[in-house]
């Protein structure tokens, strides 16, 4: 992303709010599990 500097900016700021992480497709109760 370092080619958008602002949108990295925007992701680590809003990656810092308990809610936005909380959002986070992995986060879903419904997520897969990741492969092994």
């Amino acid at each position: 992303m370092s080619k958008y500097p602002h949108l990295e900016r925007f992701y680590k700021a809003y990656m810092e709010i308990p809610a936005f992480q909380a959002a986070r497709p992995e986060n879903q109760p419904d997520a897969p599990s990741p492969p092994q």
